[in-house]
């Protein structure tokens, strides 16, 4: 094994100990409950449906770009997480991940060699060129480190148009947005009587919270906090699917309404309305 990719698969392996590291308690297998909430986020479907059109999809816009040899593409960053664009030629199968992940070969690289730290990333808002007078004429594929689905192709050819402009888009429309790509709770709005339960799933690829209140609110997480919730492929693959869910006693809260959102998420929020018993 080379270097190169060496350095690429440890770094995957420990992007994925870091996200999956920090779960805050051991919960109890949830109780049956007529109050279920599904936590969604892009990737609980086939990364293949995530190549779609739409504003709510993740991916590069076009997916396959042609630029003429020596022309410039430059990736604008429409999204709202910082991204990458990093080359590929081959795919290895990572520990518990349900798809294959690209390696970084080093031909195409936005980060200069960085892809495993974030401050070498795209920003929302900004953008990356590059020149394809250092590349041979060819087809070159090409991924986002962080976010592994996101997938594109670059042409190279002797003639074509010398500059070209790929948008990078992620499915962080507000409020949850719609579409198969979408984040969210489903549903996101529920109505209890006070005593009773709500269970929530993370059937999602990410890690996610349930935390009351609203980001940057006072006291947010003071009613309840989830703590890390696994996601389900991954709790099963482990044996503790129970840590794929979470269940709030509704005991606890006075009847009322209560906003709540994904803490490593925030974009992700609901309500839960709890009537008097």
């Amino acid at each position: 094994m080379n270097e190169l990719k060496r350095k690429s698969i440890v770094s995957l392996l420990i992007m994925i100990l870091l996200l999956f590291m920090p779960i805050a308690s051991m919960r109890a297998m949830a109780k049956p409950s007529q109050n279920e909430v599904s936590i969604d986020d892009p990737p609980h479907l086939d990364p293949e449906k995530l190549k779609g059109t739409g504003t709510s999809a993740w991916g590069f816009r076009p997916s396959n770009a042609v630029v003429k040899a020596g022309g410039d593409v430059t990736f604008v960053n429409h999204g709202s997480l910082p991204h990458t664009v990093n080359s590929y030629t081959e795919m290895v199968q990572l520990p518990f991940l349900p798809f294959p992940t690209p390696v970084p070969d080093g031909i195409i690289d936005s980060t200069g060699g960085n892809w495993e730290n974030p401050a070498f990333y795209i920003f929302p808002g900004s953008s990356w060129t590059l020149d394809t007078s250092v590349l041979d004429v060819g087809t070159y594929t090409y991924f986002c480190f962080p976010h592994p689905w996101m997938m594109g192709t670059l042409e190279v050819r002797e003639s074509g148009p010398s500059e070209v402009t790929v948008n990078i888009r992620d499915g962080l429309t507000p409020g949850g947005g719609t579409g198969e790509a979408s984040w969210g709770f489903r549903p996101t709005n529920v109505v209890v009587r006070q005593g009773e339960s709500i269970v929530f799933t993370n059937n999602g690829l990410m890690i996610h919270t349930v935390t009351s209140g609203l980001e940057g609110e006072p006291g947010h997480g003071d009613q309840f906090d989830s703590g890390v919730i696994l996601p389900l492929w991954l709790a099963t693959a482990i044996g503790l699917p129970f840590l794929a869910t979470y269940t709030l006693d509704t005991s606890t809260l006075e009847p009322g309404t209560y906003d709540y959102h994904c803490d490593p998420h925030p974009w992700m929020t609901g309500k839960v309305k709890v009537l008097p018993s």
